[in-house]
């Protein structure tokens, strides 16, 4: 089964070799081939953040595409869905599961070990799913910065806010992925030759790279690929916070940006010093005045609400109603605050007004002033309810 491909890492649905255990002749040490793939599980195990950041984002490409659909923004963030989704479909923590359950915990003579082709398939698919998430880094990071220039003209700033922030978290999340299967090819590459076979499923023409940062041209700085070299960074910032002389430090308190409570103290307007107990008195005057004139208010509603009912209680006759209500009618144009009926808008005026006069018409009640009698009890049930 010779493949001679030399993209073969890039291709999408790639044959594994058959899954085939040798026996060994010789006792062979495979701790730190064990220890690549027990840390390789525990990391591809938890992407509990990216599932979830790939799922807000295929929600939001989704209400995105009808508004933005011609977007530059939108466009590489679509390009990263369609990424993220490939790289889920690979399911890399299989392909170590399955590699990992082969492998012994004690080698002896007459274990059986997997061939060097799983090995070497597992290689490769580690190579293209480091080439993948180093896209996904760069469309995260053009993508967002789209975004950032959409926020700074403020034309639909909200949803390029949003964006922008779940954009930087798959950004941050695909830089570490890249920093880990950078360091685990690393680690993975020496032990091709620690386990028997022949390398017939790679090919013979397929050259594996020395090193994945300068395969896919990976800016160190930018991605702090190297972090992982510098085991003591923080230590050694720490030694040198505590070299600092006196003077430096001196300087270091004097540029310590001021709070607001400590600009306002620091500022020659002060102001009025106002004493606790005139500020009770105040307060106090205030609510007696607020009391005063809820009072007010309160005996001015009582008394027009009586003067309304003794209005109504007089209408002694169809001739009094009819100039009552063509009074209230011409009121209602002029000054609405002046009628008997104030609290009634125009609908319910005239809701009323059809009221009575379906009453008057209505030929069972003969007797007029039967009809008087419920025509003034509408209106101070009117009168009443509001």
């Amino acid at each position: 089964m010779e493949l001679s491909s030399e993209n073969k890492w890039n291709l999408r649905s790639l044959e594994a070799p058959p899954f085939t255990s040798y026996k060994t002749l010789k006792v062979i040490n495979i701790n730190s081939l064990i220890k690549c793939c027990e840390a390789a599980q525990e990391f591809f195990g938890n992407q509990i953040h990216l599932e979830g950041d790939s799922l807000l984002l295929s929600r939001t490409v989704y209400r995105m595409k009808y508004k933005f659909r011609t977007d530059k923004g939108f466009k590489f963030m679509q390009k990263l869905n369609r990424s993220l989704k490939k790289y889920f479909e690979l399911n890399f923590f299989c392909v170590i599961k399955d590699f990992y359950d082969l492998l012994p915990e004690t080698v002896q003579v007459g274990s059986y070990l997997p061939t060097n082709n799983m090995l070497d398939y597992l290689i490769v698919r580690l190579q293209g799913l480091t080439a993948l998430m180093n896209y996904v880094s760069e469309s995260a990071k053009t993508a967002a910065d789209l975004m950032e220039q959409r926020m700074s003209i403020g034309h639909f700033w909200k949803m390029a806010f949003y964006s922008y922030a779940l954009l930087s978290r798959i950004w941050f999340l695909s830089n570490d992925i890249v920093r880990f299967c950078c360091k685990l090819y690393m680690e993975l590459l020496p032990l091709r030759n620690v386990l028997d076979g022949e390398h017939n499923w790679v090919g013979i023409d397929y050259q594996f790279p020395s090193n994945l940062e300068s395969w896919l041209n990976i800016n160190k700085s930018e991605n702090n690929l190297n972090s992982y070299q510098d085991q003591n960074f923080h230590s050694e910032c720490g030694n040198k916070e505590d070299e600092l002389s006196a003077e430096e430090s001196d300087t270091l308190k004097k540029d310590k940006p001021k709070s607001a409570f400590e600009l306002m103290v620091d500022d020659d307007e002060i102001g009025e010093v106002i004493h606790k107990k005139n500020e009770e008195r105040i307060v106090k005057k205030r609510k007696k005045k607020g009391l005063k004139k809820k009072t007010n208010n309160s005996k001015e509603q009582i008394k027009d609400e009586i003067s309304s009912l003794e209005i109504i209680e007089n209408l002694t006759d169809f001739v009094i109603l009819n100039k009552f209500i063509e009074k209230e009618s011409n009121l209602r144009t002029q000054d609405r605050n002046k009628c008997v009926f104030k609290c009634l808008d125009g609908l319910e005026w005239k809701m009323l007004l059809g009221k009575i006069k379906k009453l008057r018409k209505n030929k069972k009640n003969v007797d007029k002033n039967l009809q008087l009698a419920k025509s003034i009890e509408i209106l101070k049930a009117s009168l009443c309810e509001k």
